[in-house]
């Protein structure tokens, strides 16, 4: 397993501090998405053996997790699976949007970043 790319935004003290981890495991790619109190919270899959997108989590983090496959397997075709795990303690409502919008934006860096391969 190798990690080929990391990202990061937000900030800590405002409890908007996020990071994505790209790792590639021969043809497939596991992406790990994490900030503050970092948890197994949630993951999604995604590609043609998934037949398009499912999701598993006790947490909150089910939809970004599936929203980011999504991302990561339209932008880079193959198999995806995408690990969630954030907590802040007594988060505000805005943060949570912050740091969704962050989770998208981190994705759409990888994709901007790392050349397509079929």
């Amino acid at each position: 397993m190798e990690q080929i790319w990391r990202g990061q935004l937000g900030s800590e003290e405002q409890q908007t501090e996020v990071w994505l981890e790209i790792y590639r495991l021969g043809p497939d790619y596991l992406a790990v998405l994490g900030g503050g109190l970092v948890h197994l919270g949630a993951f999604a899959w995604a590609g043609p053996l998934a037949g398009g997108t499912q999701s598993l989590g006790i947490h909150k983090e089910g939809p970004i997790a599936e929203e980011l496959a999504q991302i990561l397997c339209q932008g880079q075709p193959g198999q995806w699976m995408v690990l969630a795990g954030i907590h802040y303690d007594h988060i505000r409502p805005e943060a949570i949007q912050k740091i969704l919008e962050a989770a998208r934006q981190l994705g759409q860096a990888f994709i901007r970043d790392f050349p397509t391969r079929s």
